[in-house]
């Protein structure tokens, strides 16, 4: 079985592993119109870290006015580079193995749906978790392809314990314009 990094848990434990991991130091806010995957969702969203090193790529994206300390929505592009056909089975038994390690209390992960992208195939996942150890909650969908060289994960968290069914929804069709 593969074992990828635990980043895949939550935007949170995002945020912390990759720039630990990679050393970040790139931190500043940039308007998205400098980041064109994320143009079409508008200008009310800024480059709040980005960071390569080997074969991963990070982009975290917050609304204006926020920062990736200081965040109440996150919208993240994960792309791991020369990883070839991913099993999208072993990766979301990996994302919930690292979301039971870091959530102290109530942590769920849910497919939510089993999508085809560009002829490649795609998990819609539900990562739900009461309370992180810093006693803050943490709800995020995550959209993840499996492509032919490389895993994708376009994700959008919000800091609230669980979702209801209506913002699941929005947050799909939020993921998806990620692309």
């Amino acid at each position: 079985m593969k074992k990828y990094p635990a980043i895949f848990s939550a935007a949170t434990a995002i945020s912390l592993v990759c720039a630990a991991a990679l050393n970040a130091s790139d931190t500043g806010a940039r308007p998205i119109g400098e980041n064109p995957i994320l143009d079409p969702l508008g200008e009310s969203w800024v480059l709040g870290f980005q960071q390569s090193k080997g074969n991963v790529r990070l982009m975290e994206f917050v609304p204006k006015g926020e920062s990736v300390s200081q965040w109440t929505q996150m919208a993240t592009m994960l792309v791991i580079d020369k990883v070839k056909d991913q099993n999208l089975e072993e990766f979301v038994a990996n994302a919930k193995a690292g979301l039971l390690q870091r959530c102290s209390s109530g942590p769920s992960l849910t497919v939510i749906g089993k999508k085809t992208v560009s002829g490649l195939p795609a998990r819609v996942l539900l990562m739900e978790c009461r309370s992180y150890p810093n006693g803050k909650p943490e709800s995020q969908v995550q959209l993840v392809v499996a492509g032919h060289d490389a895993v994708y994960a376009f994700q959008r968290a919000e800091k609230r314990p669980r979702l209801d069914p209506p913002t699941v929804k929005k947050m799909v069709r939020f993921v998806k314009k990620m692309r």
